[in-house]
């Protein structure tokens, strides 16, 4: 009887008890996934947006102090290592002239800007000059050195590896002497030059070209030319 009673009292495990903690930790799992997964695609969002801005400021740096002659696209300037001593640097801001090729009056701005160099170890009787210009969703850059000319434009930004998620929709280059606007253009003594670029990146991938979704900056600056281009 003793015997019985123990067997009677002794508590154990449903079977019940063991699904229902199964599913309690199925869908805490479940809902943990779906978090990080929203976690992983908001950082990919912020981090490819940040990538963007630095980008866009990362060129209007290389177009404004130059980068080291001839150039080639794996030693493209940045911030890191710019060095303003060195002479053989082309920028706007040490350019003996700056021009804007395809100047529309109507618009107010074109979509190329030309370089002129004023090296003083190398007299320019070559034609030199380097040209940053849009094609194709990306700035590029094409020059002449010393009488030569680049064998391809080189891939400015965003980068050939990231062409297919990072757009470059608009390049603008303006006068920004607005007191002699029109002589400035016809002397090609351009002395103050705006820049303005709008960029996207994409955050979500589809098929379909309107269900693709982006992230968008637009940022402009102003360039001064140092030298007095004589």
């Amino acid at each position: 009887m003793m015997m019985t009673n123990i067997l009677r009292n002794e508590k154990g495990t449903s079977l019940i008890e063991v699904i229902s903690v199964v599913l309690m930790s199925t869908i805490l799992i479940a809902v943990s996934a779906v978090g990080v997964i929203a976690f992983f695609k908001s950082y990919n969002s912020i981090d490819s947006y940040v990538s963007l801005q630095q980008g866009v400021m990362e060129t209007f740096h290389l177009m404004r102090y130059g980068m080291r002659m001839p150039a080639q696209e794996r030693h493209l300037i940045t911030n890191q290592n710019y060095d303003p001593a060195h002479r053989q640097f082309w920028g706007i801001s040490n350019a003996k002239e700056i021009t804007i090729p395809d100047f529309q009056p109507f618009l107010g701005y074109g979509s190329r800007v030309r370089v002129t160099p004023s090296t003083p170890e190398y007299t320019n009787q070559g034609g030199d000059y380097l040209e940053y210009y849009l094609d194709d969703g990306a700035i590029r850059a094409s020059y002449i050195y010393r009488g030569s000319r680049v064998p391809a434009p080189l891939y400015i930004f965003p980068k050939r590896s990231e062409a297919d998620k990072v757009e470059v929709v608009s390049f603008k280059v303006s006068n920004e002497n607005k007191d002699q606007y029109y002589r400035m253009i016809e002397d090609n003594q351009l002395a103050l030059i705006g820049l303005e670029i709008e960029a996207r990146v994409m955050i979500k991938d589809d098929p379909l070209p309107y269900k693709r979704e982006y992230q968008t900056v637009r940022y402009k600056t102003t360039v001064a030319k140092k030298h007095s281009g004589k």
